[in-house]
């Protein structure tokens, strides 16, 4: 009896050792930083926490200075020209955005995904417009090769494209399991 519990106590220990490194390491792969300005811009947009974070882990790593090889700049990764436009269309000056500021760069990158979702009815349209762009997405749904129903997209041409929707889906279901948002 005595071996039996020690054994017990054993895999119990091992079953929590277990789970904190992997919890760890889910963290560390998939980390939420600037909670305060997250939840601000997802209750302002009315986006869902988990998409959004999945956004930008997959986006920037949750990384402020990063900067793309195409110039797309911070968490969202905005490109300059992008974060002028949404920012115009919602009366923002847009000389008084910073976009390496995490809380504008998170504002803008947030009111441009409520733009994109509020163009396209299917939210994985959309969030293909956020990488690939409004102009080929729209292209994208006129073809029956890629769209049956002219919203959704059955079959996506940019490779790039293709496995950045495969990322947003497995982090969204990270950040769903792994974190319980208000």
């Amino acid at each position: 009896m005595q071996k039996f519990l020690g054994f017990f106590l054993i895999g119990l220990y091992l079953i929590i050792l277990l789970t904190s490194i992997i919890f760890c390491g889910i963290s560390f792969r998939y980390p939420v930083k600037y909670e305060n300005y997250i939840d601000y811009v997802c209750n302002s947009f009315d986006l869902s926490k988990h998409t959004f974070c999945a956004i930008i882990n997959t986006e920037s790593g949750f990384d402020k200075y990063a900067v793309s090889f195409v110039g797309a700049i911070g968490l969202t990764q905005l490109m300059p020209s992008t974060a002028e436009y949404i920012c115009i269309k919602n009366n923002i000056d847009f000389n008084q955005i910073n976009l390496y500021d995490e809380f504008d760069n998170l504002y803008v990158g947030g009111m441009y995904l409520r733009y994109l979702l509020d163009k396209f009815s299917n939210k994985y349209t959309a969030i293909c417009a956020y990488n690939a762009g409004e102009t080929s997405v729209r292209s994208w749904l006129k073809n029956p090769e890629y769209s049956i129903d002219g919203s959704t997209l059955v079959n996506i041409p940019y490779k790039e494209t293709k496995n950045y929707i495969k990322k947003i889906k497995n982090s969204e279901k990270i950040y769903k399991y792994f974190y319980k948002f208000k």
